[in-house]
């Protein structure tokens, strides 16, 4: 569908390259074999609603049924007064143009994706992609998806420093940069494909595992690999944890907490906060998912031939002969 707005390539690609090389521990990637990736501009389309004729509307409504039940939170038919309710919107109104002047092309994203779902495709070539619409999310989440349909929240994604996020805390903030957005997108991508199963005797150690086998799945497949931005950290965070990682074990350890059996604790440990206050108010929040992603890396080191369906399963995060296995803290 035609809209209203000139929409010109801009020089995205080239901010993007230049954040990644600015990023923590990034590595270079060769494109040239890469997938074609799409992402459709719904939030550009949707902006000239109000502007449409009756039969432009119905045609729009219908070309885009599924996307707005989700957005709509309806299941059924969406109606004219419903799509134009969320078009005059104040988060509409408000970010769309902010979004057009940030992503006002999508190819450096489309890019980046398109060389995650080549990777993909020889790594996981059973992985379902989903169909990707740019929206602006009206809800907390930054990536909604359901089986086939992801809408990705562009007004998550304005930067750091737009004032628009001055109400966030810093470590949410941190997070909503253009180069933080591949990440969500592929880690969604792989916790509908491979949730979390919890075993019959839950542990902190299993979430820490299985988290860490997400970002390890991510490294295999993420071109310019950052861990700083995997983990939603600064650098200087990333520094800190693991300049203090040997601590952050033996803290896990004295304190019980890695074969504690309350979920509590195990969301506090590998959930997005200020700090992992259940280690010390100075230590990074999800510090738990970074000792799960180094545990998970020292099992890849000395287990040669494990592929990401197999950390990705029940059976590798749920056991306790994977931490054994992996000799993670025996040096």
């Amino acid at each position: 569908m035609t809209n209203n707005i000139d929409i010109r390539c801009g020089n995205l690609f080239i901010i993007l390259w230049l954040m990644a090389l600015c990023s923590c521990g990034s590595a270079g990637h060769d494109s040239s074999n890469d997938t074609k990736a799409e992402v459709t501009r719904f939030d550009l389309e949707v902006f000239n609603y109000t502007d449409m004729d009756s039969a432009a509307r119905s045609a729009f409504r219908n070309s885009f049924a599924k996307v707005l039940s989700i957005l709509l939170m309806d299941t059924s038919a969406p109606t004219d007064s419903a799509v134009n309710a969320y078009a005059r919107s104040r988060a509409v109104k408000v970010f769309t143009p902010d979004i057009m002047s940030r992503y006002n092309c999508h190819d450096s994203v489309e890019k980046v994706l398109g060389a995650v779902m080549s990777t993909k495709h020889n790594l996981m070539p059973e992985l379902q992609w989903p169909l990707m619409y740019g929206v602006v999310s009206p809800y907390n989440q930054s990536i909604i998806m359901t089986d086939s349909i992801m809408l990705i929240g562009l007004n998550h994604y304005l930067g750091a420093g737009y004032e628009g996020y001055g109400y966030f805390d810093n470590y949410l903030r941190q997070t909503k940069t253009a180069r933080r957005m591949p990440y969500d997108i592929l880690e969604a991508v792989l916790t509908v494909n491979y949730p979390f199963i919890q075993g019959q005797e839950p542990t902190a150690l299993n979430r820490m595992l299985y988290e860490g086998a997400i970002i390890a799945t991510i490294e295999m497949s993420m071109p310019d690999f950052s861990l700083a931005d995997a983990l939603g950290y600064d650098c200087a965070q990333l520094d800190y944890i693991e300049s203090h990682e040997t601590e952050i074990w033996n803290a896990l350890i004295k304190k019980r907490l890695l074969f504690s059996t309350d979920p509590a604790i195990a969301d506090r440990l590998v959930k997005p906060a200020p700090a992992t206050s259940a280690i010390g108010p100075e230590v990074p929040g999800r510090a738990g998912r970074y000792i799960g992603y180094r545990i998970v890396n020292s099992y890849l080191q000395h287990n040669n031939g494990c592929t990401p369906q197999q950390l990705l399963s029940a059976n590798f995060y749920n056991s306790r002969n994977t931490l054994i296995k992996s000799k993670y803290g025996t040096k």
